[in-house]
């Protein structure tokens, strides 16, 4: 096992009743160690918790959001509307996120909800500091090798790393203890909570969100286990460009509520247009607007089924797009292309939406057989469609940049394929035309193959674009 070196501070932040504390976390050194999250709930407590991480203007950052409550007796699910608001909030500001616009967000959330919930705890991570706002009875807690720590509360701690808990009442001393133990193991958010679960009584209303926080990790928790994918995303302005109108953003999401558990992934590039900087609103607009939908809608499939639909997810986004335009007065439009994976109570299946020319494909990393899983929305595409021009020809043709759907169009063209099942070796990669159009899907196929994870592949396969003239932006999102 691999142990970080880091620092951790904590400082008060609002009064002592909304129980907020920031915490400062750096690296001092490139160690490796584990950022993951996790989720459990029983009855009619709910828990939420997603990683998101986004390529904004060349700006990267990572954020985690950490929810667990208690419903009123006559209320109704919140985590959802809450981690969406959350999610909005990270990405517009990317990143910044903690104290009193912390608590804001979460008043302002209680407005979507038909009844404020019993308890509520929140925890937002981010690259420079932790902020925990606790309603009710919740609690966060630390846990550093066996060591454990009370976040809410007025202790300073130095040195510290591990798992962050947020729980939706006081855990019993036995919890307590479980979590103690089992944050020996430096093994996976879920794995713990899944022998954490298998200790609490079936009637017992709990939730717990569960991170593991600059941890360090068990190798042998990575082999064979095929249903612990990674993601990872980055975007660059390449060589010829001087602005970055692309946005890529990848995220993992685990919600439960009433025993139903549902956990998935999400990947996706949007690639803006539209001149004097509007590019980059288009695309960073598209972002902002479809990933928190994406997260309201895996808690709210919980009671309706339909909130998992990518085509209104999108037709939705398109809406905020539209609003965004019309406000700056722009002609801006943006391709949006997300692949999303979904574990529903042991099921999984992966599905792609998609608007423009962005791609996403599907790579089998044991064959190195690649699947383009999207069709490109241009005038080229449709004359070789029509049989007007050969794919040949289609690659030179003097308007071969001229998309024919985006996000910002009134009715945009949204290609929703059937849902399908993803085989363990399966990788799926989301990206803008920066790489489609210099490297060909066999090379990245190649590349995919031979890395040994996300995130290599994707700054390869960047590195490669820029290595043979960089002339557009160049994302890309993949998770293995």
């Amino acid at each position: 096992m691999l142990y970080p070196k880091s620092y951790i501070e904590f400082r008060r932040g609002g009064s002592s009743r909304s129980g907020v504390l920031a915490l400062q976390i750096g690296r001092r050194s490139a160690t490796q160690s584990m950022y993951a999250v996790s989720s459990f709930s029983n009855g009619a407590a709910e828990s939420l918790a997603c990683s998101v991480q986004s390529c904004i203007e060349n700006v990267f950052f990572r954020a985690f959001v950490l929810i667990a409550g208690e419903t009123a007796t006559d209320g109704e699910p919140f985590a959802g509307v809450i981690g969406s608001a959350m999610v909005r909030q990270l990405l517009e500001g990317r990143g910044s996120l903690g104290g009193r616009k912390l608590r804001s967000v979460i008043e302002q959330s209680f407005a979507g909800v038909s009844s404020a919930p019993r308890s509520l705890g929140v925890a937002v991570v981010t690259t420079t500091s932790v902020s925990c706002e606790a309603i009710g009875p919740s609690k966060a807690y630390l846990y550093d090798y066996g060591t454990q720590d009370l976040v809410v509360g007025e202790m300073p701690v130095y040195g510290k790393r591990g798992y962050l808990c947020v729980s939706s009442q006081p855990l019993h001393q036995d919890r307590l203890n479980d979590l103690r133990s089992l944050s020996y193991s430096a093994g996976f958010p879920d794995d713990i909570l899944g022998v954490l679960s298998r200790r609490i009584p079936a009637n017992e209303d709990l939730a717990i969100s569960l991170m593991a926080m600059a941890a360090p990790f068990n190798r042998s928790a990575l082999s064979g286990t095929a249903r612990k994918r990674r993601i990872a995303c980055v975007s660059d302005v390449g060589r010829v460009r001087k602005n970055n109108e692309d946005t890529a953003f990848a995220a993992s999401i685990w919600y439960s509520f009433y025993g139903a558990q549902i956990h998935g992934y999400v990947i996706g590039v949007a690639d803006g247009a539209g001149g004097h900087g509007a590019g980059e609103v288009a695309s960073r607009t598209a972002a902002s607007e479809v990933l928190p939908k994406v997260v309201e809608g895996f808690s709210n499939s919980a009671t309706d089924p339909s909130a998992l639909s990518l085509r209104e997810i999108i037709m939705t986004t398109n809406q905020g797009v539209m609003a965004r335009k019309t406000s700056i007065g722009s002609d801006m439009v943006t391709t949006l292309t997300l692949a999303r994976f979904i574990r529903v109570n042991g099921t999984e299946t992966l599905d792609v939406g998609h608007v423009g020319d962005s791609r996403a494909y599907l790579v089998d990393r044991g064959s190195g057989q690649i699947l383009r899983l999207t069709e490109d929305h241009k005038l080229v595409d449709d004359l070789v469609r029509t049989g007007e021009l050969t794919p040949e020809q289609a690659r030179f043709h003097p308007q071969r940049n001229i998309i024919t759907s985006a996000l910002g169009m009134p009715e945009p063209r949204v290609d929703v394929s059937q849902p399908v099942s993803l085989h363990p070796t399966g990788s799926v990669l989301v990206c803008s035309d920066g790489l489609s159009d210099l490297v060909e899907d066999t090379e990245i196929a190649r590349v995919v193959r031979a890395s040994p994870g996300p995130n290599r592949a994707a700054v390869t396969l960047k590195n490669l674009a820029n290595s043979r003239g960089g002339r557009d932006n160049v994302s890309i999102a993949a998770m293995f």
